[in-house]
């Protein structure tokens, strides 16, 4: 209907045996509670919400959109279930994280490391001003591309095999099954194999 309720600035409706709840305007609008601590207010076209814990739920309130707490983590959900939370380290995701075709994970204070997919030859890994380093959960090197450099493959932590500007080098011996051959000249004109019983 038309009729208001109308205070001046700081006058302030209680509520609560001991006015635990308040509704007032202080040149900002404001909703404060005292039990525990909670602040609605609203400044310079700003919404600040103020209190230990935060939540964000649904209409019947049987749902968490997102939780905020004190000096701790936020929660952000889909269906009620953690999907994005923050911690002391970082953040958990919980699921799937996608992204769209040439759409970059950039990691390093430059970017210097990026993960894509390019739809038009597959998978991307890109190390930029650096080697790109493969190693185990020991720390010790599977493979390494230098950049602009060699390939360089490793058995056990040690080199086996390394591209160079030559060709290849092999470190140790080159095996190979019966009948499986080594093929050199622009026409095959050289096969050295063994089948078995004979080498040639």
């Amino acid at each position: 209907n038309s009729h208001n309720i109308s205070l001046d600035d700081n006058h302030k409706v209680n509520f609560g045996d001991s006015s635990e709840l308040q509704i007032y305007h202080d040149n900002n609008s404001k909703i404060h509670g005292s039990s525990g601590y909670t602040q609605l207010s609203a400044q310079n076209g700003s919404v600040y919400i103020d209190g230990n814990s935060i939540f964000l739920r649904s209409g019947a309130g049987d749902e968490t959109y997102a939780k905020f707490v004190d000096d701790g983590k936020v929660e952000l959900r889909y269906n009620d279930s953690i999907k994005f939370e923050t911690t002391s380290n970082g953040v958990t995701l919980s699921g799937d994280l996608r992204l769209a075709d040439n759409e970059q994970i950039y990691l390093g204070a430059g970017a210097d490391f990026q993960l894509f997919h390019d739809p038009s030859v597959g998978n991307i890994i890109q190390s930029a001003y650096t080697s790109l380093v493969i190693k185990d959960t020991a720390g010790q090197t599977g493979a390494k591309f230098i950049n602009s450099g060699a390939v360089e493959l490793n058995h056990n932590g040690t080199k086996k095999f390394e591209t160079h500007s030559a060709g290849v080098l092999v470190s140790g011996n080159v095996y190979a099954n019966d009948s499986n051959k080594f093929i050199a000249g622009t026409g095959n004109d050289l096969e050295i194999f063994h089948d078995g019983s004979h080498s040639f």
